[in-house]
C-alpha cells in the first residue's frame, strides 16, 4: 500500500509531472505521425510505394546516422534544452508536411526534406529525453520515475497507432499532420516549463 501512495505522490512534484506529461505526448505524437505521413503520401496524385519508401527513408536514414550525435549532444548541452529545441524542429518539420498537403504543392524533395528534418530532432531528442530523468528526480526515486514513464510511454505508442488511423479517416491526413505538429509544439511548451537548478542542467 505504502508503495502505491509513494507512486502516486510522485505526480505532485512538478517538474516531474511535466516530464511525465512532455514525455508522454512526444512519445504519443511519435506513434501518430508516421501514420498520418504515410497516408498522406499515398493520397497524393501519382503517388506509389515508391514514393511513400523516399519520403520514409529520408526520415529514417538520418534518424540513425544522428542518434549517436544526438547523444552526444544531451551529455554536453542542458537535456531540457536540447528537448526544446528537437521538439519544436519536429513540430515545424509536421507543419511543414501538412501545408505540403493542404495547398497540393508537394514536391518530392519538399517532402523529403521535411521528413528528414524530422528524423534528425527524433535523433538528438530521445537520448535527451532518456537522459533527463536523473536531472528531474533524485536518486532514490529513479526506478519509480522510470517505471512510470515507462507505463506512460507504452500506452502512447498503442494509443498513437490507433489514434493516428482514426484521424486521418475522420479529418483527412494533412489535419492529422497538424495533429501532430501540435503534439510535438506542446510537449516542448511543457519541457519549457521544467525548473531545473543549475547543477541538473
Amino acid at each position: 500500500m505504502h508503495s502505491y501512495r509513494s507512486d502516486l505522490g510522485m505526480l505532485r512534484d512538478r517538474n516531474f509531472s511535466l516530464l511525465l506529461v512532455a514525455r508522454t505526448i512526444s512519445v504519443l505524437g511519435a506513434a501518430f505521425a508516421p501514420v498520418a505521413l504515410a497516408f498522406g503520401v499515398l493520397a497524393l496524385p501519382g503517388a506509389t510505394a515508391g514514393t511513400l519508401s523516399v519520403v520514409l527513408t529520408a526520415e529514417s536514414l538520418p534518424m540513425v546516422v544522428f542518434m549517436l550525435i544526438g547523444g552526444v549532444i544531451a551529455d554536453r548541452l542542458p537535456r531540457h534544452r536540447v528537448m526544446m529545441i528537437a521538439e519544436s524542429l519536429n513540430a515545424a518539420a509536421f507543419f511543414s508536411l501538412a501545408a505540403m498537403m493542404l495547398t497540393g504543392w508537394t514536391p518530392l524533395p519538399a517532402l523529403a526534406t521535411a521528413a528528414a528534418i524530422s528524423g534528425i530532432s527524433t535523433a538528438i531528442l530521445f537520448p535527451a529525453l532518456a537522459g533527463i530523468v536523473p536531472d528531474v528526480v533524485k536518486a532514490d526515486r529513479l526506478q519509480t520515475a522510470n517505471a512510470l514513464l515507462g507505463l506512460g510511454t507504452n500506452i502512447s505508442r498503442v494509443a498513437g497507432l490507433v489514434m493516428g488511423g482514426m484521424t486521418v479517416v475522420l479529418i483527412g491526413a494533412g489535419w492529422a499532420l497538424i495533429v501532430s505538429g501540435l503534439m510535438f509544439a506542446l510537449a516542448g511548451v511543457l519541457v519549457a516549463a521544467l525548473r531545473l537548478t543549475p547543477q541538473a542542467q
